[in-house]
């Protein structure tokens, strides 16, 4: 029988050459929500499905004014025109959020399709967006662009935090900074908000 070291040794494909190495993996730290996959592809998908049947029931009168009679056509415009407006910015808010976790000597981000490995030396800048009311994002500033861009976003897990920055960041920004140390590279800001 193996050993379990042995069973979490898998090929990492290192960023700097792009050859395999048979690595021993670190343990693996969630940083991201787990909701989301469900905000990122199964709420955008069931919004733009929702308004089209409810445009199209609209368009064949089968929503009525107050009258009883169907709605006129400006009316109908005006609602397929909202719709598809609601649809597209819900979708570009919510559709470029990234899966994130990290060990200590690199981050992980996905799409659920494709995952990449990014050496936390490149990191340049950790910041956060929105308020306590909305959803925190946490933007991710990397020195090169990747396959994401050179920009990553991500929603933390959801717990509640009373220190003003999300544990998340606090986490990432430390891990970042020691890499940044053992590499020789700038360490990562904070924007300003943040510090």
């Amino acid at each position: 029988p193996r050993s379990a070291e042995y069973r979490r040794a898998r090929k990492k494909q290192c960023p700097i050459n792009n050859s395999y190495q048979l690595s021993v993996s670190v343990m693996r730290r969630r940083l991201s929500s787990r909701t989301t996959f469900l905000l990122s592809y199964v709420l955008p998908m069931l919004l733009v499905v929702g308004l089209s049947c409810a445009a199209l029931m609209c368009w064949l009168g089968k929503i009525t004014g107050k009258d009883g009679q169907p709605l006129s056509l400006a009316q109908r415009s005006a609602f397929t025109l909202i719709s598809a407006l609601l649809a597209v910015g819900l979708v570009r808010y919510l559709g470029f959020l990234k899966r994130v976790e990290v060990d200590d000597d690199t981050l992980y981000v996905s799409s659920y399709t494709t995952e990449l490995c990014i050496p936390l030396s490149e990191v340049v800048a950790v910041g956060a967006s929105g308020s306590p009311k909305s959803l925190t994002r946490v933007r991710i500033a990397l020195r090169n662009p990747s396959a994401f861009g050179q920009n990553i976003e991500f929603l933390p897990r959801l717990r509640q935090c009373w220190t003003g920055m999300d544990p998340a960041i606090r986490e990432l920004q430390a891990l970042c900074t020691q890499a940044s140390a053992r590499h020789g590279v700038d360490p990562p800001t904070l924007s300003p908000a943040q510090r």
